[in-house]
């Protein structure tokens, strides 16, 4: 099996006051980066929660 992946830009500090980071998307001339991947090559996930209104 494989799977559909998103790439992020590497973590920066957490933001001040809630401890948390913010992600943004990786890109490369000014294309987002994507790749479709084997499921074994998955180390680990996340959940991301949206930031609305922005």
């Amino acid at each position: 099996p494989v799977v559909y992946v998103d790439w992020y830009k590497p973590l920066q500090q957490p933001i001040a006051g809630i401890g948390m980071h913010q992600v943004s998307l990786s890109s490369r001339n000014h294309r987002q980066r994507s790749s479709i991947i084997p499921v074994g090559d998955i180390v680990r996930s996340c959940h991301l929660i949206p930031v609305f209104g922005r």
